[in-house]
């Protein structure tokens, strides 16, 4: 996970083929603060790592632990690459759930262990995602996906996993002309939140 103020402070007025150098696959935006984190929660990966639980942090002494239960993510948001991580029986499959071998892990109640996958079209470089039998259900732009159900992905499409945890969807060409709109609302922002 990357701070989305940070991220779009690295990467604002880049050419796009300079942001397509420096960010090959699509992202997952979470806009704002997004929901308060449960207690334990591992939210999402980084550098090709799960992050760890505010108490796993605690015992590793990084003193990088997520926020406390009941707190906030960050405040201007986070950014998620969609890029294959662990290693699974689905290697074409980029995993989203609760389980400790998801690709995108969510530890939230309302996340299934399996919940969903990305999958990329290796002729067209299109990304599709599919529900993976979840609990609470998968959407794309408020529309529910059936489990098994494959939806095509366009850039700015907003993907909802389990009802509270909710993207929008890019790809670096679709990125590039959102940065701009993503720099004003970050500064037009109130300080604190």
């Amino acid at each position: 996970m990357e701070d989305l103020a940070k991220f779009v402070a690295r990467l604002q007025g880049l050419s796009l083929e300079d942001l397509q150098a420096r960010l090959p696959d699509p992202v997952l935006l979470l806009e704002g603060a997004g929901p308060a984190p449960e207690s334990g929660e591992v939210f999402l990966t980084r550098d090709g790592k799960p992050t760890r639980s505010r108490e796993e942090e605690a015992a590793a002494g990084t003193g990088a632990a997520p926020p406390a239960p009941g707190g906030e993510a960050p405040a201007a948001g986070a950014v998620l690459r969609l890029v294959k991580v662990v290693k699974t029986v689905f290697p074409s499959r980029i995993t989203v759930g609760r389980a400790g071998d998801s690709d995108i892990l969510l530890n939230r109640s309302s996340v299934s262990k399996q919940h969903a996958f990305f999958t990329k079209d290796s002729e067209t470089g299109s990304y599709w995602l599919t529900d993976a039998g979840s609990r609470n259900g998968t959407r794309v732009n408020g529309n529910p996906v059936g489990p098994g159900q494959r939806v095509a992905l366009s850039d700015g499409d907003r993907v909802n996993f389990g009802g509270d945890v909710e993207f929008s969807y890019f790809t670096p060409r679709g990125l590039h002309p959102y940065l701009p709109v993503l720099a004003r609302r970050l500064l037009q922002k109130p300080a604190g939140g």
